[in-house]
């Protein structure tokens, strides 16, 4: 069986052919040689290969950037949830305009759990009712429950009277005339916004806790605050 060369004869190529040939192949290599820099200057050489040191470096860049994805969600959830802030600020005043329902007070031989919630307040709707039955659980726990709201938007006193009714809710709860004030000097916010559902437990007229209503400690801890 004849081979290639055997059946094409050699082929001769001119001058000018020839010229034309190594001209492509310089602009080729020289194509080849700025792409490898232009990628070496990106820091990704197609031809290095993987050693120990550079996968190490891969590994602590990516480990730097879930450590700061990580720092950036604590600090967007830190503050609505609980603040060690407020310990040891002195206990706001309270401004009541009217009780609605029964009357409360600070005590200094019982800690106070001040409940800054709006009846319109998805978070209030839901968790008022669950420490409303846990009422006696605080008291015998030597923590009184006080409930407080400015009653806003949709609300009325009425309504808020309805609530506590419908929902067997027997703490002692008032309408302000203001929101609570706290130590400006202190505090990290002068006002707390009763329609995110902020709670304070006050003993001897110090904050001891601060945080939201679904996050209030159980009747069992307040011995430990």
């Amino acid at each position: 069986m004849p081979t290639i060369p055997d059946v094409l004869p050699p082929v001769r190529l001119s001058q000018t052919v020839q010229r034309g040939v190594v001209g492509v192949a310089r602009r080729i290599a020289s194509f080849s040689g700025t792409l490898v820099f232009c990628l070496a200057l990106l820091g990704c050489s197609p031809a290095e290969p993987e050693t120990p040191r550079r996968r190490s470096d891969t590994e602590e860049a990516r480990r730097r950037l879930l450590e700061h994805q990580s720092k950036s969600s604590h600090k967007t959830e830190r503050k609505p949830m609980e603040s060690n802030w407020l310990v040891g600020v002195s206990a706001p005043r309270l401004d009541v305009e009217v009780w609605l329902q029964g009357t409360g007070a600070y005590r200094p031989d019982r800690g106070t759990l001040l409940v800054s919630c709006e009846v319109w307040a998805p978070i209030c709707i839901t968790e008022l009712p669950k420490l409303g039955s846990r009422e006696t659980e605080y008291a015998a726990a030597g923590v009184d429950i006080i409930g407080l709201a400015l009653v806003t938007k949709s609300a009325t006193n009425e309504r808020v009277a309805a609530f506590l009714r419908d929902n067997e809710i027997g703490f002692p709860f008032a309408k302000l005339s203001s929101p609570l004030v706290l130590d400006a000097e202190r505090a990290p916010w002068p006002t707390l916004q009763s329609g995110r559902g902020a709670v304070l437990l006050v003993r001897r007229e110090k904050i001891v806790w601060a945080g939201l209503l679904e996050h209030v400690p159980g009747p069992s801890q307040m011995g430990n605050l």
